[in-house]
């Protein structure tokens, strides 16, 4: 066999590499996808519930109307 078609056969298992290459990123980017759309509520809710714990400690207020307050946002974030 000539050594001008193997590397034309090459050249169709490189293409084809970049095929299944492009093929698992996009794969890759489904599953993340999923992962994002099933789970941003709750990354989101928990995001929230910290800066709003950390918006009340900060705040001048008396211990129990603090906690009284971050009892109130953690059952938001968790109907959320």
């Amino acid at each position: 066999m000539p050594i001008y078609r193997k590397n034309r056969h090459h050249r169709g298992g490189v293409l084809f590499g970049c095929l299944v290459a492009l093929g698992v990123v996009v794969l890759l980017l489904v599953i993340g996808g999923v992962i994002i759309a099933m789970n941003w509520r709750s990354w989101g809710a928990a995001v929230m519930e910290q800066g709003m714990t950390q918006i009340i400690d900060s705040a001048d207020l008396s211990q129990a109307d603090a906690d009284a307050m971050k009892g109130e946002v953690s059952e938001l974030m968790q109907d959320f």
